[in-house]
């Protein structure tokens, strides 16, 4: 007679129950994690302006008066300025938004460039991206435009009008009002700050705030600057006028238009 040997059954083994359920802790974690990086990954930068898809962090305007030629130390002074500007005063994912100030202030009352700075990827390693590869977009994509355009921010000949008034107002509506970033509001003028126009010429004596506060001229081109932090850069052209009264009238006049003069420092030349 031929016995069959029963073999009791046995369920799967300690480590292979780990082994599974180690392997659905994985899979199940892949899941998440795709999950997590397509509603929750960064979306790429804006190809125009380069600012993040969620808008930039913050706003420097650079209004640059080109009423009259500079010489030839100021422009020295000028292109190692404005170059500093947008490479080190304009933080990353801020937009730099630049400006001239010519005779005619209506043909300037749109920026001649606008873009965000991107980063030079000196915050960025082999380990979270291409630090090399960012660079090189930092300087095609934001350096070099930007450095190239001071050419279009000098001029040889002087101009028949020098409204600053008018454009630190524009500067209001169609910089800060029109695009209306959220941030830090910078405003960086370089001017002798010597207004000449018709309502109101400087160089024929510098008048209190207050007195041109009460003027009609002076309620209709008072600006909207929200909070703006402004620095000033003198050009002394003409120090015999730009003393302390003009400075003191600018201060008035910023604070009045709701924002602050944070820095002023003289160019030379």
């Amino acid at each position: 007679m031929n016995y069959r040997i029963r073999q009791s059954k046995k369920g799967p083994s300690a480590g292979t129950i780990i082994g599974i359920a180690f392997g659905s802790l994985l899979i199940i974690g892949a899941i998440v994690a795709g999950i997590y990086s397509v509603v929750f990954r960064e979306k790429p930068a804006d190809r125009l302006t380069l600012c993040p898809a969620s808008g930039p962090l913050g706003h420097v305007i650079v209004l640059v008066d080109k009423s009259d030629p500079m010489g030839f130390t100021q422009r020295k002074d000028f292109e190692v300025l404005y170059r500093d500007i947008v490479t080190t005063l304009v933080p990353k994912h801020h937009l730099l938004s630049v400006y001239a100030l010519a005779d005619d202030f209506k043909a300037t009352s749109e920026p001649l460039l606008e873009l965000c700075n991107p980063g030079d990827g000196s915050d960025v390693s082999q380990l979270n991206g291409n630090p090399v590869m960012v660079k090189k977009a930092f300087d095609s994509k934001y350096l070099r435009p930007m450095v190239d355009l001071s050419d279009q921010l000098l001029t040889d000949k002087p101009g028949k009008a020098s409204p600053i008034l008018e454009m630190v107002q524009l500067v209001g509506i169609t910089g800060f009002n029109k695009r209306a970033v959220a941030g830090e509001h910078r405003l960086i003028i370089i001017s002798d700050m010597v207004q000449n126009s018709p309502q109101l010429n400087m160089y024929k004596g510098v008048p209190t705030y207050a007195t041109f506060a009460g003027t009609p001229y002076g309620q209709k081109t008072l600006a909207d600057l929200k909070g703006a932090k402004v620095e000033i850069r003198m050009l002394l052209n003409t120090p015999a006028v730009q003393g302390e009264g003009l400075l003191n009238f600018w201060r008035q006049y910023i604070k009045q238009s709701g924002g602050s003069v944070v820095a002023y420092e003289p160019i030379k030349g």
